[in-house]
């Protein structure tokens, strides 16, 4: 602006120019623009430091942030407001800092400033995103207790977060609460409703909120859509679901690779390999019709690892197999999981030694967790192989891994079925110690076995006396 004979030489303009080359996250030329403020003789105020720290929080500078504040602010030189201290807040959430930012607020109150709806929000969401609802919802009594009142935003990240933790029934009181106020609802608020819904299996009542939605001109988005497209999923309901898939794909770019995902994920629960590759095929279309418009749908890691899942378990390898190479060839990490799902699939298509010899690579790169334990230990139950389960079984301590209740279920009836009773009830007796109780499948093995003769009763004890 001084190249075109504009001066910047007051308080007011600077702050601003400040202000912009922060946000467009120019870090050096804001804080030139500072330098040239303390230059000319300007007295930094609040709002000149409110700039400096909010310019470092939105350029991921929290430390420096905090240093202006302890500098300038508790150091007494200058009054701090409100917004300082939430601009503060903001930052130290972004970092996941969350109990900081806790004791901040708390530190407001104690030095006689009122912190206002955006600060109790800031600390909320961030205690929703690192699902501390507990604490989240404390705060949330408590800014209601003080007199704030909480807005849309505050709702929708209390309703994300529980909805997250599958707290359904706390989503539908906050809900109703929220209505009864009056609060006025966003498109975010409606989606996140509309996802606990379907997570609940209540389609009908998340597709009676989303005509409510419409008509009340919130328009839904992709994230919308994409709870429903699970919801129909999820009763197996897959035409449905695919008539809504095919509504979106009509309308243009309303689909995303979560989408794609979903749909290719209900697919193979139903069973329904060919069409879930149809939709694998249909994310590939830019990479074979190159010279053509098509989506911009690239499969992700979790794409891959839901259609390498399907194939093995429709028992289709070497499929299953090509696309893991392509994945590598892609440049796709390949995480815990899709490890784990090839295990299984090795396991359930009887290449027991290929498995075993792949879980020894993955303890070599500590790439290993209960899952994965357990899946070969299960496969060696099922093949009788009892002490190579149980070689599995005692090693998980040595890897700090530690063993579930679903571990001690399949070794107990691994034993039960080769009529070893004494071993199945001293691991009966270890996993009531460890506060886990037997699954139905564990019970009905048992009660046969008494039943026949094979085990006494008397180890059947118990285990229904913890299961009652």
């Amino acid at each position: 602006m001084a190249l075109v004979g504009i001066a910047l030489d007051d308080a007011y303009s600077l702050s601003i120019m400040m202000n912009c080359y922060f946000n467009m996250k120019q870090t050096v030329l804001g804080l030139s623009v500072f330098g040239k403020f303390v230059k000319l003789g300007f007295q930094p105020t609040a709002i000149t430091y409110n700039t400096l720290m909010n310019g470092f929080v939105v350029n991921n500078q929290v430390p420096e942030a905090e240093r202006i504040f302890t500098k300038y602010f508790e150091a007494g030189q200058c009054e701090p407001t409100v917004v300082s201290f939430t601009i503060l807040i903001k930052g130290l959430c972004k970092v996941g800092n969350n109990s900081a930012a806790v004791c901040l607020l708390t530190k407001m109150h104690q030095n006689g400033f009122a912190p206002n709806t955006v600060s109790y929000n800031t600390v909320i969401d961030g205690l929703c995103k690192s699902s501390e609802i507990d604490e989240a919802s404390r705060l949330f009594r408590e800014m209601i207790d003080r007199g704030v009142i909480p807005d849309v935003y505050t709702y929708t990240s209390l309703i994300q977060g529980l909805c997250v933790e599958g707290l359904h029934f706390q989503v539908s009181v906050l809900w109703t609460e929220m209505v009864r106020q009056g609060v006025k609802l966003n498109v975010f608020t409606f989606s996140a409703m509309i996802d606990s819904l379907c997570k609940e299996k209540k389609v009908k009542e998340a597709q009676a909120l989303l005509g409510m939605m419409i008509i009340g001109g919130q328009q839904p988005n992709v994230v919308t859509f994409n709870s429903l497209i699970y919801g129909f999923c999820l009763l197996r309901e897959m035409e449905r679901a695919k008539k809504l898939f095919g509504q979106l794909v009509e309308k243009g770019s309303i689909v995303n690779v979560r989408t794609c995902n979903i749909m290719i994920h209900g697919y193979c629960q139903t069973k329904e390999v060919d069409l879930a590759y149809q939709i694998f095929m249909y994310m590939n279309c830019y990479e074979i019709f190159k010279n053509m418009t098509c989506w911009a749908l690239v499969p992700d890691t979790i794409t891959y690892n839901t259609m390498i899942d399907g194939l093995y378990k429709a028992g289709r390898m070497g499929e299953a197999q090509k696309l893991t190479s392509e994945m590598r060839e892609r440049g796709l990490p390949q995480d815990l999981q899709t490890f784990n799902i090839i295990l299984h699939g090795l396991c359930t298509n009887n290449q027991l030694s290929a498995a075993v010899e792949m879980l020894r690579g993955m303890e070599a790169d500590n790439t290993v967790d209960i899952v994965t334990y357990n899946t070969i230990i299960e496969a060696l139950c099922k093949a009788g192989d009892m002490e190579c389960a149980m070689h599995f079984f005692s090693d998980l301590s040595l890897k700090g891994v530690r063993p579930d209740g679903f571990t001690y279920n399949m070794l107990i009836r691994g034993f039960i079925h080769k009529n070893e009773g004494s071993k199945a009830y001293n691991l009966v007796m270890e996993m009531l110690k460890r506060g886990y109780s037997g699954e139905q499948m564990t019970l009905d093995l048992i009660q046969l076995k008494v039943k026949d003769g094979s085990i006494k009763d008397f180890y059947l004890l118990p285990m229904m006396l913890k299961s009652l």
